[in-house]
């Protein structure tokens, strides 16, 4: 993968121009220094970018679909409490049981 240096040389059409740039940047280092500091930089700001998306994104589903109280998600507590009532209903009732014993 090229460098940010190189990269910048391959937007240069001119090869009178690229090799003069060539020489600036091995006479004075800070010239290739800098410009690969600042690609360094915008990679990482690209990088907390995509995190901070995926962080927003996570908080979004987390407000849509978490119980904090529960601990749980809000469809598992839906099912959990669907499941105590069809247990409920399956138990049988007091009558009953009197009918059988």
């Amino acid at each position: 993968m090229p460098n940010a240096f190189e990269e910048l040389l391959d937007k240069i059409e001119e090869p009178e121009w690229k090799e003069a740039l060539t020489k600036a940047a091995e006479k004075y280092p800070d010239l290739k220094n800098n410009q690969l500091r600042q690609a360094e930089f915008s990679r990482k700001l690209n990088e907390l970018d995509g995190k901070a998306k995926y962080a927003d994104a996570w908080e979004t589903w987390k407000k849509d679909n978490w119980d904090d109280e529960r601990k749980m998600t809000k469809a598992e507590a839906e099912a959990q409490q669907k499941i105590r009532e069809i247990e409920s209903e399956m138990r049988p009732s007091d009558s009953y049981r009197r009918l059988v014993t």
